[in-house]
């Protein structure tokens, strides 16, 4: 998938007495930043009911080119700081459209191998929920269905007491429009996964086969891919 343009706001206030130290100031700040490297738009606003009171729009490509934009020449903000009245604040944004918008089978590969990473890894429960969506869930796996987060949470807390030295290794995946229409931007994901461990109670590694049906769409929190369906359908016990 195409890397999103970063989008960020950033609002200042201006304090009395600078007017004309403002506008040169924000005017010469405009004027470098377009030239600079994966530069998009740049451009300063002036709030029509309260003109002390500015707002940028700035797109850039990346990142790097973004970091590269600050680094280059500080003096002339830093001379106008005396002038604002308190602290800038910037805000990142995003496209509606990304919301909304189906990843890509790049995309969803990407996705898989690094669930399955962090499972392998033990990751806190908070980057997990970072990807099963937080209403609309449902995962079947042969011990138990959960629903919500709550529900997830206590899972894979006890997966954590039942097993150690997990390694997950993904054998095969499908990306496919939502069979049903499904939510905005959602695709089903057939998936193949090798799965190891050991088994505390009891000493010994375990290995299986496990083939699953995934659904996939845009997170509303962050535009990304999040499980929104994820069932375990077949659990083959494989040599280890």
């Amino acid at each position: 998938m195409e890397e999103a343009v970063l989008t960020f706001t950033l609002d200042i206030a201006v304090r009395t007495g600078h007017e004309t130290e403002a506008i040169r100031t924000l005017t010469a700040v405009e004027a470098k930043a377009r030239t600079d490297a994966g530069c998009v738009q740049f451009t300063w606003f002036q709030h029509v009911q309260d003109p002390y009171r500015f707002t940028l729009v700035e797109q850039w490509e990346s990142q790097e080119h973004l970091d590269a934009h600050l680094a280059a020449d500080p003096a002339l903000w830093e001379t106008f700081v005396p002038a604002l009245a308190g602290e800038p604040r910037s805000t990142p944004l995003r496209p509606v459209a990304d919301l909304a918008r189906t990843p890509d089978e790049e995309t969803v590969r990407d996705f898989a191998r690094t669930w399955f990473d962090r499972l392998s890894d033990r990751a806190p429960l908070e980057e997990m929920l970072a990807y099963v969506a937080a209403d609309g869930l449902e995962m079947v796996f042969p011990e138990a269905t959960l629903t919500d987060h709550q529900e997830f949470a206590a899972w894979y807390a006890e997966v954590g007491t039942l097993f150690r030295d997990q390694k997950h290794d993904l054998e095969r995946i499908e990306v496919t429009p939502a069979a049903d229409g499904g939510a905005e931007g959602a695709v089903d994901v057939d998936v193949t996964v090798v799965w190891r461990a050991t088994v505390v109670a009891e000493g010994r590694r375990s290995a299986a086969r496990a083939r699953q049906s995934w659904r996939l769409r845009p997170s509303f929190r962050t535009g990304a891919p999040e499980i929104v369906r994820y069932r375990v359908r077949s659990l083959e016990e494989i040599a280890v």
